[in-house]
């Protein structure tokens, strides 16, 4: 069946370069599952031919339609690569504040470890918050996760909450991706969420959201970590009407 690549995600180790991504069929557009390639690095940086690689899929591990294993870029000098997929729902409370990881060991051996919480209960900090935009009055569109730009009636679909970009280093797995603000069945504005939790097994470290009160929109993060556990966050930033901003690029960092 023809099929079609959506959210893809590359992950390296010392042993693997890996792809994943959300499969659709092309003829109706439904969600068939997740797909992994995983490729020996060794063999790759040799000249040697990657195909056919390890598959894994299609529908292994899909918990929901479009739900993605985003891979970490690994940064110790374990050959494993970490996966982080989230929208995992908490059968005690009914919300979908968990994340499920997973991960490929550098023997080639494909490990589920488990849905956790990010972090504890008495964190003043929300764990997870619903997609963005999911007003359709509030930007003019019809579709949830369509922000605002000055200069234009037009709007950027930011997407939806899925993992986008996962490091590890220093035993830490470190994530981060879109989520609606404030916490809630209506957000009105976008922001950018984060986590850090050490491996294995899962243990929450810390977490945040960078996000701006005043309805500007941050979107589409990536997030970096140095030897020493400083942490720095890229992501695109906009806002129409009055006091309104053109897409433009925002870093944030701690140390």
């Amino acid at each position: 069946v023809p099929k079609w690549f959506d959210y893809p995600g590359i992950g390296i180790s010392s042993q693997w370069f890996v792809v994943t991504g959300a499969v659709y069929r092309v003829d109706n557009g439904n969600f068939i599952g997740i797909e992994l390639f995983a490729f020996d690095k060794a063999n790759l940086v040799a000249g040697g031919n990657p195909f056919p690689g390890t598959c894994l899929g299609p529908g292994f591990n899909a918990n929901a339609d479009g739900a993605i294993l985003m891979p970490s870029v690994n940064f110790d000098v374990n050959g494993d690569v970490y996966f982080i997929q989230n929208n995992w729902v908490n059968v005690n409370n009914g919300d979908s504040r968990m994340l499920r990881h997973f991960r490929y060991t550098a023997a080639g051996a494909f490990q589920d470890l488990g849905v956790f919480d990010v972090i504890n209960s008495s964190a003043a900090m929300p764990a997870a918050v619903p997609n963005p935009g999911a007003d359709p009055t509030l930007y003019g569109a019809p579709q949830p996760g369509n922000c605002s730009v000055l200069g234009t009636p037009c709007t950027i679909h930011v997407g939806d909450d899925r993992i986008l970009s996962v490091v590890l280093r220093n035993n830490k797995l470190w994530a981060t991706h879109t989520v609606g603000m404030p916490v809630g069945a209506n957000p009105t504005r976008s922001a950018v969420a984060w986590y850090s939790f050490a491996v294995p097994p899962a243990a929450p470290v810390q977490q945040g959201i960078v996000e701006d009160t005043n309805g500007l929109n941050y979107y589409f993060p990536s997030i970096g970590i140095d030897e020493y556990d400083n942490v720095g966050l890229g992501f695109t930033g906009s806002k129409g009407g009055a006091g309104g901003v053109f897409a433009s690029a925002y870093l944030a960092g701690r140390r």
